[in-house]
């Protein structure tokens, strides 16, 4: 009755749909979407869904790696994140960032967005390359950037009425600024692993408990991401 999926949960969610829905009934379903347990997301997150925080102005996130410097020993163009027919791509392959807007604000309902994809020749991919999304937010823009070309390259920008915030994910160094003050969290001794390890800790403690039933969030997330 417990399932570790990792993401994405699949790469045509409305071929799946009647699997899915039967898969996630009175059953536990955790996808892999390890961000959650980066102790500075949740620090993100309580702000982001304060009082203190006001109104989003916009929000901004820039994710970039270089798919052929990826895995040291493989020919990175036979990799699962390159081929189409494999269910690769930088949308469903970089999808954490997709799913990082969700999380932080709550988001369970559908929400009109543009969305470019390309594949550029210039890395021999059959799946996108680049993928960039922009929409509106309540009275927000948000704008969602994917690619497979940066060096390892990750960065978040928040605007509100009250609060600038930039985080740096790949340094793990948030910064917070309000008219009043600055406030620097840098998780130094924070490595990618321990997030891994966290997220394996939650699951084992919530082995056949009762939790939330994400199916609805799930299938919005892939409006998004297929």
């Amino acid at each position: 009755n417990n399932f570790l999926i990792e993401k994405p949960l699949t790469n045509n969610f409305n071929k799946d749909y009647l699997f899915l829905k039967k898969l996630f009934k009175n059953k536990n379903i955790f996808i892999g979407y390890m961000l959650h347990f980066n102790p500075l997301i949740s620090k993100l997150k309580k702000i982001v869904n304060s009082y203190n925080f006001g109104e989003l102005i916009y929000y901004r996130s820039y994710w970039g790696e270089d798919l052929r410097k990826w895995h040291k020993n493989e020919d990175y163009k036979k990799s699962y994140a390159a081929l189409k027919l494999l269910g690769g791509g930088s949308d469903l392959t970089l999808s954490h960032d997709i799913e990082l807007f969700l999380y932080l604000f709550n988001i369970k309902s559908k929400i009109k967005f543009n969305k470019i994809k390309v594949i550029n020749p210039s890395l021999k991919t059959t799946a996108d390359n680049i993928c960039e999304y922009i929409f509106k937010y309540k009275n927000s823009i948000v704008n969602i950037h994917l690619n497979y070309f940066d060096q390892n390259y990750r960065k978040l920008d928040i605007k509100s009425s009250n609060f600038d915030i930039s985080f740096d994910i790949i340094n793990s160094k948030l910064i917070i600024k309000s008219s009043k003050s600055k406030k620097i969290f840098h998780n130094k001794y924070f490595k990618r692993n321990d997030m891994f390890i966290n997220e394996i800790k939650y699951i084992l403690n919530n082995l056949n408990k009762k939790t939330e039933n994400k199916f609805s969030y799930y299938k919005n997330l892939h409006t998004f991401i297929e």
